[in-house]
């Protein structure tokens, strides 16, 4: 096992430092001699990206009652707006004000349609693209199905009507036991002439009898859940998929969450490596969706590179 440990600075002073790290650790990275293609244009769904970078917007958890973003967030949203990236994917949004998973989680509502197009409208005029991404995921409430899909269905309209270009729901990951649920809303999905959408999961949950971990090896991950998973929404309409990767924590069989002071067992080039795997593989099988990826912040200026 070879982690960095939390004081350590960022190290990698070359492409070739890069390698050799790879290569130490045995980690499986594509490296490309050139970069031009993340520059080339993306079409899909009716929609034309200028290029494959994506800027991916984490939890801001400052909306107020009314699920509007803070001053400084907004602000923040229009300087990656006007960074060149093919699309701006939001931070999480709860389908409405009773379905926050945090306090001060951001959610649409009716009676800021105005506030909010104004706010898209200043994104859009400085050339971006916009995804919103919606919590769909049952294990986070105690919602039936039937009431999530009327639910995801009115968030849905709501992002419509207010001129977002794409959706992305957030879904658990499941194998086909849980299928059920998800075939119900994306057939509803179906009668909503959406804009372009997709799917969000973790496709490995790094936790004993998780999605997507091998059977009695917390470390070594079975591709085939998520794999299956992105194909049965490929076939539903799906056009995206966003695919997320824990890191594991190696603590016997509690599923306990990460305190301050906690840091990976990993080295991030290993868990990268992992991430890109996985895409690999999900890719090979379902070529006719787009994946998005994550976790190349940790490169610098180097993830271009890989």
């Amino acid at each position: 096992m070879i982690r960095i440990p939390p004081d350590q600075q960022f190290y990698l002073d070359s492409k070739e430092t890069l390698i050799r790290e790879c290569e130490r650790l045995m980690a499986d990275l594509p490296l490309a001699e050139n970069p031009a293609a993340l520059l080339a244009e993306l079409r899909f769904g009716g929609h034309a990206l200028v290029n494959r970078l994506v800027a991916l917007a984490g939890p801001s958890q400052d909306a107020d009652e009314n699920g509007w973003l803070s001053t400084p967030t907004r602000v923040r949203y229009q300087r990656w707006a006007a960074g060149g990236y093919g699309l701006l994917r939001t931070e999480l949004f709860a389908l409405h004000c009773d379905a926050r998973t945090a306090p001060r989680q951001p959610f649409l509502c009716a009676s800021m349609k105005g506030a909010w197009r104004d706010w898209l409208a200043a994104l859009h005029n400085v050339g971006a693209r916009v995804g919103l991404l919606l919590d769909a995921r049952l294990r986070e409430r105690a919602v039936t199905s039937i009431t999530l899909r009327a639910e995801v269905a009115d968030a849905i309209a709501l992002a419509k009507d207010i001129g977002f270009d794409g959706i992305m729901l957030q879904v658990d990951g499941c194998g086909p036991e849980g299928y059920e649920p998800y075939e119900s809303l994306a057939t509803r999905l179906a009668t909503l002439d959406l804009p372009a959408w997709g799917v969000r999961f973790c496709g490995y949950e790094a936790v004993p009898g998780g999605f997507g971990v091998d059977d009695g090896q917390l470390r070594e991950m079975d591709p085939a859940p998520a794999t299956e998973w992105v194909k049965h929404w490929a076939a539903l309409g799906a056009r995206l998929a966003e695919i997320t990767v824990n890191h594991p924590a190696l603590r016997g069989d509690l599923r306990q969450p990460l305190v301050a002071d906690d840091f990976p067992h990993e080295h991030p080039l290993s868990v990268l490596a992992r991430r890109l795997s996985l895409c690999r593989s999900i890719k090979e099988s379902v070529p006719e969706i787009h994946l998005l990826s994550e976790g190349f912040s940790w490169l610098r200026h180097f993830f271009p590179d890989v």
